[in-house]
């Protein structure tokens, strides 16, 4: 976008500047918007395998496993990395719910499955990459 942009965001910076953009197109106002190569376009796994999605700077990682309806909290959740270790982590509304340096998963923002560890990094505890395929399954439902 050359120009009008909204108002930087803290949290929602980029679906800020995506949102009006889309809305820019749909309204045909297409001169405001920068031409990119589509070479440069980041293409997301659309396969049905939960794959890590998103690192962030705490080693929180994003998956692309959907919150099922059936995920309860204190419920334990088996996720296998490619490297074929296996952790039994619990489902939780906070990180507080468990003790610091433990593993827990929880619902992120996007209603996607998220793993973390208290006070650490979960990415590095699971040695996992963006990109690697993970098996995630209900021990107890």
């Amino acid at each position: 976008m050359n120009q009008s942009y909204p108002p930087i965001s803290n949290t929602f910076h980029g679906r800020d500047l995506f949102v009006h953009a889309a809305t820019m197109y749909s309204q045909g106002r297409r001169d405001q918007l920068i031409d990119f190569d589509p070479k440069e376009l980041v293409y997301l796994n659309t396969s049905s395998t939960p794959t890590v999605a998103y690192i962030d700077s705490f080693g929180n990682i994003k998956t692309t496993q959907a919150i099922e309806p059936y995920y309860r909290h204190g419920m334990m959740l088996t996720v296998t990395t490619p490297k074929g270790r296996t952790f039994q982590i619990p489902f939780v509304e906070t990180f507080g719910q468990v003790a610091i340096s433990s593993l827990l998963c929880y619902k992120g923002s996007n209603d996607t499955l998220e793993i973390a560890v208290n006070l650490g990094s979960g990415a590095q505890t699971l040695d996992v990459s963006v990109g690697d395929a993970l098996t995630i399954m209900s021990t107890n439902q």
